[in-house]
């Protein structure tokens, strides 16, 4: 016997036909079968990630102060170059000095000048084949650029601001630095400061007739001997570093690290990877510390 056909009288040919057109729609509505990928081709292997910054920022007034006095600026870019492609950032951070008349007017004219100088000087350039200068020359013109115009609105009035601009170009990091805002780079085995105050109390600190807890709490800590405004020529400390890959780049305001701890510091940044979470609980535990003065903290995390 043979499976599937009906015992009993041939059928018509019309119910045939009838039947042969069902099957025949049915057949057209199945998908046709994926077909199978070619074998021996490592798609994974065709992907390529250009670097790029995670970055996090964020800034509060604090809870004694009535306005935030601190500015910040950021700037980022992904440009070919030799073949491959390069990381481009720029991070800048200034707590302004003087009050609600000058602090703030002094904070954001001093980024705002650093910025447009190196923007227009090495961002620019580097998207085209032209020469370039050095990167510390660069750096060096912009604060002075920064203080400058800084300097042509004091007028008499009690005004300044510190200044840490970071450029980083690759896993390079260059720091340009005046004030007593700070440059850090922290990963698993801590925290380590790369700028140096131009403070009073760093003076005493570094001849040992402060200890460091002493230095956090003393008296003149927000005295500063060198900031943006206060001179009519300056000459910025400039830095040059690495960036590894488990290390994130800080740059802050004095109302973060007065407030904290470094342990606590590192501790918050390793225990939050995202870069943004980790600013909004840098502000938290600042501002839960007594939050003194205004706070801004900017995070950088090279992805490759």
């Amino acid at each position: 016997m043979r499976l599937g056909v009906p015992k009993g009288p041939p059928a018509p040919w019309g119910i045939v036909r009838f039947w042969g057109r069902i099957f025949a729609a049915k057949a057209r509505e199945q998908p046709a079968p994926a077909a199978a990928p070619a074998a021996g081709i490592p798609h994974r292997a065709y992907l390529h990630r250009p670097p790029t910054f995670t970055v996090g920022v964020a800034t509060h007034p604090g809870l004694q102060r009535e306005r935030n006095e601190d500015s910040f600026a950021i700037f980022q870019s992904t440009v070919p170059r030799q073949g491959d492609h390069i990381s481009l950032g720029l991070f800048i951070v200034a707590d302004g000095m003087g009050g609600h008349e000058g602090g703030k007017v002094a904070s954001e004219l001093a980024v705002r000048e650093a910025a447009a100088i190196i923007l227009n000087k090495f961002f620019v350039p580097t998207l085209g084949e032209r020469g370039q200068a050095l990167v510390n020359e660069i750096l060096g013109q912009a604060v002075m650029a920064a203080n400058a115009a800084v300097w042509s609105r004091v007028q008499g009035k009690t005004m300044g601001t510190t200044l840490t601009a970071a450029l980083l170009l690759g896993r390079g990091i260059y720091i340009a630095h005046i004030g007593d805002s700070r440059a850090y780079l922290i990963g698993k085995a801590g925290m380590v400061q790369l700028t140096s105050d131009h403070s009073v109390v760093e003076r005493l600190l570094s001849v040992g007739q402060l200890t460091k807890d002493e230095a956090r709490k003393h008296p003149q800590r927000s005295v500063l001997y060198r900031a943006v405004g206060q001179a009519e020529a300056i000459q910025p400390d400039i830095y040059r570093e690495e960036l590894s890959k488990d290390q994130r780049l800080l740059l802050c305001t004095d109302g973060l690290w007065e407030m904290l701890p470094d342990e606590e510091v590192a501790h918050l940044v390793n225990a939050f990877p995202n870069p943004q979470e980790a600013c909004d609980e840098l502000i938290v535990a600042a501002n839960s510390a007594g939050g003194e003065d205004n706070i801004t903290a900017i995070l950088v995390r090279l992805d490759d």
